[in-house]
């Protein structure tokens, strides 16, 4: 591993605890304006493929993508598949 890619590892992962913001109506992860937008196209239905740094939040775009979907599809017709590679990420 390089240098640059363990400074990028090790102060992205900082960020991690201040994307976490809880909200109380919406009983759990809040996610912030940049993160919204990142989830736009893939809510508007267009394949999304989303990069962005460790730390950035990319599971909570995604659990708000999910959320979404869930909310909008008919009983019956809600599915979806979330696959994580890290306990990290499971947890």
């Amino acid at each position: 591993m390089s240098d640059e890619s363990k400074e990028s590892d090790t102060s992205d992962s900082s960020d991690l605890s201040e994307t976490e913001d809880t909200d109380a109506d919406s009983g759990g992860l809040k996610p912030r304006k940049y993160q919204l937008e990142l989830a736009e196209n893939a809510i508007m239905g267009k394949n999304t493929i989303i990069c962005s740094g460790t730390g950035s939040g990319k599971t909570i775009v995604a659990l708000h993508i999910i959320k979404n979907h869930l909310e909008g599809a008919p009983k019956g017709k809600r599915k979806v598949v979330f696959m994580a590679r890290t306990g990290a990420l499971i947890k």
